[in-house]
């Protein structure tokens, strides 16, 4: 019910949170306040913003808990695709909500309970009933904040979603401020490395919290080709003990330790007998912040096509059609070549230019002479 307290409550965590600069204070300021207003036991916020806009998946780094019971096993990256509330939040359906809902809403306890994601996270934190808050900024998600109940206690209640529905500006309001502030100078810090940058290797760049701030394209594509090999790319700095000891360096926070970091640092990791990959780290300075450019390229895939093929993911038969279309053959010579139907040249030209980005032969010859 919302009565003079709760107002009161809601009124002070207005004014606390609008006074924080930084994400990680205004998460521990609002959280703490939340499960006082809505009687909480924790609480849990995943920050949207990072991945979202860092081109990157969802990690385990983007989730902020607090007075929770979870253990370091924990897997919501791998179990997030069974949870509701993602989903609510990632359809866009949260608009129609006002952007607040409880997990009773959208699911039933006897369908939940099946879920790894009630299994292996909610029951482990010892978590029966939960109450999310979606947190917008002009249409894009910054982060969604959710307070939650053991089963001993009773579930939120409608007044409590009403209730979340009314603080949700609030902390649009402040979270938009810190976010959008930080993003920006990122972006100016970014524009000022890649400026006299060569765009042709595969490029990430990690802020001082070790954050994704910046891929392009061939780090994309290349993310996906490793995840083939059961690798991802941060799983490749591990394969390189000296990458991996500066990148520690790099993480620790240490301003002096990393002023004394090597300017650039060049290695190779093996990924198996056939493909290896070079890695250079290149440290940056911008703004009195820390900032680590990492480049890759893959030296050797014996026996899997050539850069194209790899880079954007072709078939072997698309591989092949896409060396004739190159070279000038007509869909019919192609059928004739590769004794298929005209049809199904055409069909995996569809599949070829959906998969590199282009619209016509001329512009794959083009991509082809761009790739020597």
């Amino acid at each position: 019910m919302i009565n003079k307290d709760t107002t009161h409550q809601v009124v002070e965590l207005a004014a606390a949170i609008q006074n924080e600069e930084s994400f990680d204070d205004f998460v521990e300021t609002t959280l703490s306040r939340l499960e006082k207003i809505f009687k909480a036991n924790s609480s849990v916020v995943l920050n949207w913003n990072d991945f979202k806009w860092g081109g990157r998946t969802l990690s385990k780094e983007d989730m902020f808990f607090h007075n929770d019971n979870v253990n370091q096993e924990w897997n919501y990256p791998a179990l997030h695709h069974e949870d509701p509330l993602y989903e609510w939040i990632q359809s866009g359906h949260c608009h129609g909500d006002l952007n607040a809902i409880r997990l009773s809403d959208l699911i039933s306890f006897r369908q939940l309970k099946k879920t790894r994601f009630y299994t292996e996270l909610l029951q482990a934190m010892d978590c029966r009933y939960v109450l999310t808050m979606a947190v917008h900024h002009q249409g894009d998600i910054l982060a969604s904040i959710s307070v939650t109940r053991p089963k001993e206690e009773h579930d939120f209640s409608t007044s409590d979603v009403l209730l979340a529905q009314l603080i949700t500006p609030i902390l649009a309001n402040a979270l938009s401020h810190i976010l959008l502030k930080t993003q920006s100078e990122q972006q100016i810090d970014i524009f000022n490395i890649l400026n006299d940058k060569l765009d042709d290797k595969a490029i990430i760049i990690f802020s001082d919290d070790f954050k994704s701030v910046y891929r392009n394209e061939k780090m994309t594509r290349l993310g996906k080709q490793l995840s083939k090999y059961g690798n991802s790319i941060s799983d490749i700095f591990e394969r390189s003990a000296r990458v991996k000891r500066n990148i520690e360096l790099f993480k620790s926070h240490n301003k002096a330790k990393q002023r004394r970091l090597p300017k650039l640092i060049n290695d190779v990791a093996d990924i198996n007998e056939n493909l290896s990959i070079s890695i250079q780290l290149e440290f940056s300075i911008q703004n009195n912040k820390a900032y680590l450019l990492v480049y890759m390229e893959r030296n050797s895939d014996i026996g899997q096509g050539s850069d194209i093929q790899q880079d954007y993911d072709l078939s072997q038969r698309e591989y092949q059609i896409y060396q004739l279309a190159i070279n000038g053959l007509s869909s019919q010579e192609m059928g004739k070549e590769l004794a298929i139907s005209p049809w199904s040249v055409k069909n995996h030209l569809k599949n070829i230019y959906k998969k590199t980005g282009v619209n016509t032969r001329i512009q794959l010859s083009q991509l082809a002479i761009a790739s020597l």
